[in-house]
């Protein structure tokens, strides 16, 4: 379905609490070129907001129905899925925090058999289901000889590279991420080993795979062109994180104590994997290690106490094979969560991506990729110079020669 100006392709119906949640939903599924109606990004201001409301339902293709314990509650919520109830519109329920036993009785009749556990199901593998619902919708019934999508090989190296589990990595941080403790993780490769990559996959899907939702907060290395030169500016750079997308302001405490009320926060220092390059002046990695060996493991146990976990990780990436910056950063993570009794988690360094692990993920692709693409694909992987090239000049060069 291609939206004009003024329709979309889905409406997502939420409750306020779960507003976040909702926008992270919104997010994926605009990343993938759909159009989403999520209220008060969609209407201007001035706008007659039930007109609008009632107008964007019935211009929607699908409308998705967010339900949590906050539901019942939620008026505005209760009314705009009773619209569409009324006007016979598509409505696929998505139960945020696990569907129950059997549909509540308002989904009788509608498209139940659509509904949708996000906890079992998880953020990737639900938006693939919602686009495969909305094409259906608009092609109707689906043609098992229906020609592959057109995908580019950087597409297809990006969606292996984000998806392959990473099991030395990702499971111990996935593990401690379930618990209730507070800790900090240290992530570390050469640069054209993807550490970037690895942060990406950590703010898309640590929340499906954790079973828990987690606030992902970047904690940037340079705000305003200047980088933090002290603890207290590493601790200025969190605040400014956090305040992204809060109608409250205050203290990195502050707002650290705000969010965990609600759910676990995760702190991404540096925004991006850091490299070397970026501390090479003395001062810059001092106030670094001073930040990690102080303040913000005593920040973590001191706001974390009776609430919510919150956990951080520093991903660092280098050029080359040793890098003595990752061992100095990591004795000062590790006496820091010593100190205030946080669990430190040091991951094995990543891996470059082999062509078997590529050759997995695509075999598994729905639909498979052609034939001639695939075997394109592998020759020019086994024969690009990985060693030297960043994860963009890889992909980017696929594509030149594949397509």
């Amino acid at each position: 379905m291609v939206p004009s100006a003024d329709s979309f392709d889905f409406f997502m119906s939420f409750a306020s609490p779960d507003r976040q949640r909702a926008e992270r939903l919104r997010d994926d599924l605009v990343f993938r070129d759909w159009k989403v109606f999520l209220d008060d990004r969609s209407i201007p201001p001035g706008s007659d907001w039930m007109e609008r409301i009632a107008r964007a339902l019935r211009a929607s293709g699908v409308v998705l129905a967010l339900l949590s314990d906050h539901s019942s509650s939620a008026s505005y919520q209760k009314e705009e899925l009773e619209f569409a109830r009324r006007h016979e519109l598509k409505i696929v329920p998505i139960y945020l925090d696990g569907a129950p036993d059997r549909p509540a009785d308002w989904e009788l009749g509608m498209l139940t058999r659509h509904r949708i556990d996000l906890v079992q199901t998880g953020y990737a593998r639900t938006v693939e289901k919602l686009g495969e619902l909305l094409l259906d919708a608009a092609s109707g019934a689906r043609s098992e000889e229906a020609p592959a999508q057109p995908h580019t090989a950087g597409e297809l190296l990006h969606g292996a590279a984000l998806r392959i589990d990473r099991v030395k990595q990702w499971y111990p941080m996935v593990k401690v991420c379930r618990s209730a403790e507070s800790a900090i993780f240290l992530v570390h490769g050469r640069r054209q080993q993807n550490v970037d990559l690895f942060v990406q996959r950590v703010w898309r899907f640590l929340s499906p795979e954790s079973n828990r939702f987690h606030k992902v907060v970047k904690a940037k290395f340079r705000e305003a062109y200047s980088e933090p030169r002290t603890a207290a500016g590493w601790e200025n750079h969190l605040r400014t994180g956090l305040l992204c997308g809060s109608d409250r302001a205050g203290t990195a405490e502050d707002l650290l104590r705000d969010g965990l009320r609600a759910h676990p926060i995760f702190i991404v220092l540096g925004g991006r994997p850091l490299g070397i390059e970026d501390l090479e002046e003395k001062v810059v990695l001092a106030a670094l290690e001073e930040f990690l060996d102080d303040r913000l493991p005593a920040l973590m146990k001191k706001v974390s106490d009776g609430r919510h976990p919150v956990h951080a990780m520093l991903a660092l990436r280098y050029k080359d094979e040793e890098a003595p910056f990752v061992s100095t950063l990591g004795r000062s993570l590790a006496a820091g969560c010593r100190k205030n009794d946080i669990i430190y988690r040091p991951l094995l360094p990543l891996e470059p991506l082999t062509w078997d692990e590529v050759k997995d993920y695509l075999n598994e692709l729905t639909p498979r990729p052609p034939d001639h693409v695939f075997e394109r694909l592998r020759e020019i992987f086994k024969n690009l110079d990985s060693a030297n090239m960043e994860f963009h000049e890889i992909t980017d060069l696929l594509d030149r020669e594949l397509f």
